[in-house]
């Protein structure tokens, strides 16, 4: 009967658990779900992370290698974002190319690393040899 409360009437069942000042799994409203971080999971990586936020799993992997710097930014790296959503993650995933939504989620993260400016490109750029590093995010 809760979940086809749920269903019909999303905002009447969330409301009556925010009344009630907790959260549908019996979590209060502050409370967050139990958190484990491992990295180095994956060794085909030359970095990786596993984290595991209550019910949820993410596993990152980041691959670097050399590769020439755009012409219009020589002294700049460049990122490339991949997300791959596995039939691992949910039944509807299926195997094969990349869905349109793992392609949107790419380009989403790709926008947030950009716009963030959490990695300086020019960090990534070895002037030395004239060639820049690809960071690449699985």
């Amino acid at each position: 009967m809760a979940l086809e409360f749920k269903t019909l009437q999303p905002s009447e069942y969330y409301k009556k658990y925010f009344e009630q000042k907790i959260r549908p799994d019996g979590r209060g409203l502050w409370d967050v779900r139990p958190t484990a971080i491992n990295i180095g999971t994956l060794h085909n990586a030359d970095s990786s992370a596993l984290v595991r936020l209550g019910n949820t799993t993410v596993v990152c992997g980041i691959k670097l290698e050399m590769a020439a710097p755009k012409s219009d930014e020589p002294k700049k790296g460049y990122l490339v974002s991949n997300i791959e959503l596995s039939p691992l993650c949910a039944p509807h995933f299926r195997p094969g190319p990349p869905s349109e939504q793992a392609q949107v989620s790419s380009q989403l993260l790709y926008r947030i690393m950009q716009n963030s400016k959490c990695i300086d490109l020019n960090d990534l750029c070895i002037q030395e040899i004239g060639r820049a590093s690809c960071r690449e995010r699985v």
